[in-house]
């Protein structure tokens, strides 16, 4: 249960159109199966729908894995009108290892909103923030897509204001610690327990 030597994807069949892109992606190494079986083939569609909002949808290529029906979370339809060059979301990416991170047109020097970029997230291992649970540890950041698990890791801006995140409930207030002013950070894993929401523990 390391997601240490899970090799993440490679990106190819990039197929661009008018508004976004469509592109495969392959595992890039032996499967990890750290959690559950990997996915070996995962398509990712890049839709700009507005001159403000971006959709970055990562799927299984096979459609076997359970999503939300679009009858209980509606999706917009598709845009009529191009906007490619004039969103001010931009979407970037590096092929092997596949990372993508979303900058603003407006600002393209301000840190990314969204960075999976291995070069901005904290060095490898992270100790446990729990002493006594081994298990809130980190000890890698490569996106993992399995059957029973899911991994996707971003940096933030700095003085960034997180709220909610799956309902946790901390003693710290309704704001995650982003680790700026003296704070330690937030790390936070939502595993499925069926239980009510705990303090200042996952989900």
């Amino acid at each position: 249960m390391n997601v240490t030597d899970c090799p993440g994807y490679t990106l190819g069949s990039l197929q661009e159109s008018d508004i976004g892109l469509t592109a495969q992606l392959t595992l890039a190494g032996p499967a990890c199966n750290a959690f559950g079986l990997d996915i070996s083939d995962l398509t990712i569609e890049v839709t700009y729908q507005s001159l403000s909002t971006l959709h970055v949808k990562i799927y299984d290529t096979a459609n076997q894995q359970f999503t939300i029906p679009e009858s209980v979370i509606e999706i917009p339809v598709a845009p009529t009108t191009s906007y490619l060059g004039s969103s001010d979301l931009v979407f970037n990416y590096d092929a092997t290892p596949f990372a993508f991170w979303i900058t603003r047109r407006s600002d393209p020097d301000a840190m990314p909103l969204f960075d999976t970029r291995a070069s901005s997230l904290p060095p490898t291992p992270i100790p446990p923030s729990n002493a006594s649970d081994p298990s809130t540890a980190f000890d890698g950041f490569p996106l993992v897509f399995e059957d029973q698990y899911l991994q996707v890791t971003s940096a933030l801006p700095y003085g960034t204001n997180i709220y909610g995140l799956g309902e946790i409930i901390a003693s710290s207030g309704f704001r995650r610690d982003i680790g700026t002013d003296g704070g330690v950070g937030t790390i936070q894993t939502h595993w499925s327990r069926d239980i009510q929401d705990p303090v200042d523990e996952n989900m």
